[in-house]
């Protein structure tokens, strides 16, 4: 799938179940791709922990409202599979949605909050950012 923020498109991999939400960016051990990420997609806008339990590669992560608008941005270092305590972000807010992308990815590309995330919809283009 693919999302828009700040006219960047992004490649995502969409985690929109518990299991893939849980599992996430576990065990990847490579940096992502430019412009490639994970989605993260809740039924309704509540408040957000993730953590980096055996996550070894550090990432930044978006939070964003049920209008889809960012909310704030956290970094997150990465973990070992022998580490105990592990780097935790929370959103500010009630998110909808969260976007892990390679540390530093939102200041390099100069995304901050109140930036849109964009929807493209396979067949028609862009969906609209609106509710």
């Amino acid at each position: 799938m693919k999302v828009k923020v700040n006219n960047i498109i992004i490649d995502v991999e969409v985690a929109d179940t518990l299991e893939e939400q849980s599992y996430g960016l576990m065990y990847i051990e490579k940096p992502l791709k430019e412009n490639q990420g994970m989605l993260f997609v809740y039924d309704y806008a509540k408040p957000l922990t993730f953590w980096m339990k055996n996550t070894f590669i550090p990432l930044s992560i978006g939070f964003f409202d049920k209008n889809k608008k960012l909310i704030n941005i956290e970094e997150m270092q990465s973990s070992s599979l022998l580490q105990m305590n592990y780097d935790t972000a929370k959103s500010q807010g009630l998110a909808q949605y969260a976007l892990e992308m390679n540390i530093g990815w939102f200041k390099k590309n100069n995304v901050q909050p109140g930036h849109r995330l964009e929807f493209f919809n396979s067949n028609k283009g862009l969906k609209s950012s609106s509710p």
